[in-house]
């Protein structure tokens, strides 16, 4: 999750905390490349991180399942499979995670 203050990563332990880690700075690294931003916190609104970090992880979900998906059921299993079916994440088919974060909508709040 992204704060203004910094990203807040919460893992059970350690290998836990650094594959989140990994993974957050990827999707962060390929997400602001391909909105045309820089990171930084104060300017990236809020909706293009919401893009950039639950698209990114349905964009993974989708690898590694194999088809498109509509949520994440359990994120440190997906990011596992990716690590071990990818020997680097710069393997990952970039364009899936891509397209997954351009068309990832935020859910609207109701009145």
């Amino acid at each position: 999750m992204t704060r203004r203050n910094g990203p807040d990563i919460v893992c059970c332990d350690e290998p836990a905390h650094q594959q989140c880690t990994d993974i957050y700075d990827y999707l962060k690294r390929i997400g602001l490349d391909e909105f045309g931003l820089e990171d930084d916190l104060t300017q990236v609104p809020h909706g293009t991180w919401a893009k950039i970090q639950f698209g990114g992880l349905m964009g993974l979900e989708s690898i590694h399942a194999g088809h498109d998906v509509s949520c994440v059921g359990n994120i440190t299993h997906t990011i596992q499979c990716i690590k071990r079916q990818y020997a680097s994440l710069d393997e990952v088919p970039r364009e899936q995670v891509l397209t997954a974060m351009r068309t990832y909508r935020i859910r609207r709040r109701k009145k």
